[in-house]
């Protein structure tokens, strides 16, 4: 997946497909390294706090 000028490779096992908790962690960690905020925000309650890193 690419954003900008920069690129993330998420390597996983081919089995993700036929195990929904390990397909959804791969989606929220895809989501949330590409500040998809909507989706992670679906899956996370109002109350959570992100600190971000500098």
């Amino acid at each position: 997946m690419h954003f900008g000028n920069q690129s993330i490779k998420l390597i996983s096992p081919a089995d993700c497909e036929n195990a929904p908790k390990k397909k959804f962690l791969k989606e929220f960690i895809m989501a949330f390294a590409t500040n998809d905020f909507l989706f992670v925000s679906e899956y996370t309650s109002e109350d959570n706090y992100w600190n971000g890193m500098k």
